[in-house]
């Protein structure tokens, strides 16, 4: 009888440190997609005030210094992000319209909260990168319309090719993100996962017809949010 007691104890105590660690996981959920909106606000503020996107601003070095920041070439577009891509946070924190300071070129395994924003879900930061990486493996309508987007996802180190990258998230927590903030699609709208960086994620690089895959368990993706579609 006393063993009985002490094993339905114990499987509450597990269910407890179970379910306070899923409640703790959504909580941090949550304040990544305030960040993402939070970093979404702060480009646009950039652009409306300085007539430039952060990290392609051709007077960067102007307002800041040459030794403190690079020039952006002003073409409109943030790209490479081995260069433009990171100095945008180092502008947007420059005219600080962002908190932090940021080094405006990779730092290695110390990139993230160096180099580009932490963010508070665990293991992950915001880059911030051209449409073209995310329409080149879109086919069918709306395939090419994004210009900008800050991607979320945990790093990719491949030597001097250091990026935001990696999955983060389960295929069920991506979808409930989509469906709350945007239209639960991951091919439309401003949230959307490509197959081939979440190949487990989704069902195809079809805008129109891309589904989340929810067969597959464990995590499996990771989120590009368009800031910018092109017009």
């Amino acid at each position: 009888m006393e063993l009985s007691i002490v094993i339905v104890i114990i499987g509450l105590i597990v269910a407890g440190v179970i379910g306070g660690q899923a409640l703790v996981r959504q909580a941090k959920l949550r304040s990544a997609v305030a960040e993402i909106q939070s970093y979404n606000v702060a480009l646009t503020t950039f652009k409306l005030e300085y007539n430039g996107v952060a990290g392609d601003f051709n007077r960067a070095t102007s307002y800041w210094g040459g030794g403190v920041t690079s020039d952006g070439n002003g073409n409109g577009i943030v790209r490479p992000y081995q260069t433009e891509g990171y100095w945008a946070w180092q502008h947007l924190a420059l005219a600080e319209i962002i908190p932090g300071s940021y080094a405006g070129v990779q730092q290695g395994v110390n990139t993230i909260g160096s180099a580009v924003p932490k963010s508070s879900f665990p293991n992950s930061g915001y880059g911030f990168i051209s449409g073209s990486r995310a329409n080149y493996f879109w086919t069918g309508k709306y395939s090419q319309q994004v210009e900008h987007f800050i991607r979320w996802g945990g790093l990719y180190l491949a030597g001097t090719n250091t990026r935001i990258g990696r999955i983060i998230l389960t295929v069920k927590e991506a979808k409930a993100i989509d469906d709350k903030m945007d239209d639960g699609l991951p091919g439309l709208g401003r949230y959307v996962i490509q197959l081939n960086s979440s190949p487990n994620c989704v069902t195809t690089n079809v805008t129109t017809t891309s589904l989340y895959d929810l067969s597959n368990q464990g995590v499996q993706c990771y989120f590009n949010y368009v800031w910018e579609f092109r017009r």
